[in-house]
This record gives C-alpha cells, sequence and structure tokens, in this order.
C-alpha cells in the first residue's frame, strides 16, 4: 500500500468515526461521491458492517472465521442468527476465498475433535 492510499483511507477512517459511520456525512466532508466511498469501505474493510440496525465488527469475525469458528459458533458469539453471519461473510469474502476457508474450517474442526479441543466460546 503507498503512502497517498494510506492517509487517504485514515482520513475516511476518521470521518467515519466522527461521523458515526454516517456516509452521506463522510462523503461531504470528504469531498467525495458516495460511490467512490462504499467501493473504498468494501475494498479495504474500513467500517462495521450495518444489518437491520446491528453492527458487526466485520474484522474480528473474519478473524474467528479464519480459526475455525462455524456459523452456528459465530452466531453464538455475535448473538445473531448463523445465516445472517454467513451473508455478512460473503460481504467480504469473494466466492473463492470463501469455499477455500470452508474448507480450512472443516480442516481445523476435525483435527480438534481428535485432539478433544474442542472448548466453549466466549464473546
Amino acid at each position: 500500500m503507498n503512502k497517498l492510499l494510506a492517509i487517504q483511507l485514515q482520513e475516511i477512517r476518521e470521518s467515519l468515526k466522527r461521523h458515526n459511520n454516517v456516509r452521506k456525512l463522510v462523503c461531504l466532508d470528504l469531498g467525495i461521491s458516495q460511490k467512490t466511498l462504499y467501493t473504498k469501505i468494501k475494498k479495504y474493510n474500513l467500517a462495521p458492517i450495518h444489518s437491520r440496525n446491528r453492527v458487526f465488527d466485520m474484522e474480528r469475525m473474519v478473524s474467528l472465521f479464519k480459526e475455525g469458528y462455524s456459523f452456528s459458533e459465530l452466531g453464538k458469539v455475535f448473538e445473531c442468527n448463523p445465516d445472517l453471519a454467513r451473508s455478512r461473510l460473503l460481504d467480504v469474502y469473494t466466492i473463492k476465498d470463501y469455499d477455500n476457508q470452508l474448507q480450512v474450517n472443516k480442516c481445523i474442526k476435525s483435527a480438534r475433535k481428535r485432539k478433544g479441543t474442542i472448548s466453549t466460546l466466549t464473546s
């Protein structure tokens, strides 16, 4: 990532925080179009994703998913329906990367079962 892009992303993060993720105000503040803002937010995962008045910490959700958490486990951690957790992850992942991660999760889960290390979740 070049310096200019890093500065732009930091400005967007700060503006999102200042305006409580009200993207229309962020666009006015930064002087960019809504399309540009939405593209950068999605491409660089800059803001939590809102869904039915819920805000999810997508970095945490993705990291837990990469650790092998299932959708039902993610649903428990984020207190939501497992299908909602799945759809939020599909907003972040491309289909190919998502399918690859599901295969990795199956391997992690079977390794845990063999070792007897499946533990209860804490949020």
